[in-house]
């Protein structure tokens, strides 16, 4: 089973954001934050849906403090408020890298650190890390030399 991610463009456009393979994590951006939810999952083909009750994973997403919270929801804020560059109008990708584009690269560059420190960190903490790090990857334009 895989699910599609879609997202309404501002011109009312449905953009692709990817797809989730079977077993694959979505979902956990809600999980700390009370914000509208930014795309649509749709089921490809059968469906079985687990769910986790936000105050357990809440409680896991705790183990973040100080930088590292930060770190989080400023992740979080980028890929809420950006469209994956391909999604982008034409006119944003001819104008290339924003200055939150290039926030988001530095705060991916600093996501190995964030975590490495903390060998106590419960597993989905460093799985939704991962997860907010290929979303953030996905939306960044290529790096042209």
């Amino acid at each position: 089973m895989r699910w599609r991610i879609t997202k309404t463009t501002p011109h009312g456009e449905t953009a692709v954001l990817g797809t989730i393979p079977n077993n694959g994590l979505f979902g956990e951006m809600a999980l700390n934050d009370n914000t509208r939810r930014m795309a649509s999952a749709t089921a490809v083909g059968a469906t079985h849906l687990p769910w986790r009750s936000r105050p357990p994973a809440a409680q896991q997403l705790d183990h973040l403090s100080g930088e590292r919270c930060s770190h989080y929801h400023d992740m979080l804020a980028y890929i809420r408020g950006t469209l994956p560059f391909e999604a982008r109008t034409t006119v944003d990708q001819l104008r290339g890298e924003t200055a939150a584009d290039r926030a988001a690269r530095k705060r991916l560059a600093l996501l190995p650190g964030v975590t490495a420190d903390r060998p106590d960190l419960p597993p989905i903490v460093r799985a939704v890390l991962e997860v907010l790090g290929t979303y953030v990857q996905r939306r960044l334009p290529a790096i042209v030399t």
